[in-house]
């Protein structure tokens, strides 16, 4: 890529790092304009699913891989662990997600035809070190303990 110097007539400034800054996107999720119907048909019949679905998407790394609990995802939509697991059925059933196991927690892989936060040239690979998300309530000792080693209160 070949960028252009550029200089300020009257005071001989470069505005080569502004011109960079007004190109470059904040974070960002790609979906591929031919699965959007997919995504459309899922928030119409299951929008819990759908909910799961944009979660795990907002929280994925660049090589698509996201790791957490049920229990995260049972609090961020609100919805028992019954309906959770109907949820990431559908998912995987209608191909948004593949599900790997790691001890008793989900590795969560999102399709890369469909959603992606990398370039393009990268959806063929899959990294597992995505993040790790866990629930306040599921270490609650961990944080009361964590909270007064630094005298504070909760």
């Amino acid at each position: 890529m070949v960028y252009h110097k550029l200089i300020d007539f009257f005071t001989g400034d470069s505005h080569m790092s502004q011109i960079l800054a007004e190109r470059k996107n904040p974070p960002f999720i790609q979906l591929a304009e031919s699965n959007i119907n997919a995504v459309r048909a899922l928030v119409q019949s299951n929008p819990v699913a759908a909910e799961i679905f944009l979660f795990l998407s907002q929280f994925m790394n660049r090589k698509n891989a996201v790791v957490c609990s049920s229990k995260v995802l049972e609090e961020v939509t609100k919805k028992s662990r019954a309906t959770v697991s109907r949820a990431i059925s559908v998912l995987k059933n209608d191909g948004f997600v593949n599900v790997l196991k790691s001890g008793q927690t989900n590795v969560y892989i999102l399709n890369p035809h469909v959603v992606w936060k990398s370039w393009r040239t990268n959806k063929a690979y899959c990294k597992f070190e995505g993040p790790i998300l866990l629930s306040k309530s599921e270490n609650e000792k961990i944080t009361k303990e964590m909270l007064q080693s630094i005298n504070i209160d909760e």
